[in-house]
Formats: structure tokens, sequence, C-alpha cells
């Protein structure tokens, strides 16, 4: 199974360093597609959780 918890503080780790080392000055392009991957990566642990909890519900039957 996938750690998505690691992966998404990484990515908003690396948009807040960004940002902080180079305040307005960071590429749009960038900051775009962390936010893009941060928000993919939620869904896909939001899908993640309901696949397990209908395994669950499949298991309890």
């Amino acid at each position: 199974m996938l750690d998505y918890e690691r992966m998404l503080a990484a990515l908003k780790d690396e948009k807040a360093a960004c940002q902080y080392a180079y305040g307005d000055m960071v590429p749009a392009f960038y900051v775009q597609a962390l936010q893009t991957a941060i928000r993919d990566l939620e869904e896909c642990q939001n899908c993640a959780a309901e696949v397990e909890r209908m395994a669950d519900g499949i298991n309890h039957k």
C-alpha cells in the first residue's frame, strides 16, 4: 500500500520550502504542478480508503 501521508507531506514541504526560499518568485507552473499533484494524491488517498472500507464490508459478511 502506498504511503500517501508521506508523499503528501513531501509535496507540501517542497511547496513551502520554495515559497520560503523564493517568495513570489517561484515559477507559477511549478506551484501549479505541486498543487495539482497534492490534489490528485488526496483524491487517490480517498479512493484507497473507500476501497479498504468496501473490502472490510465484504470480509465481515
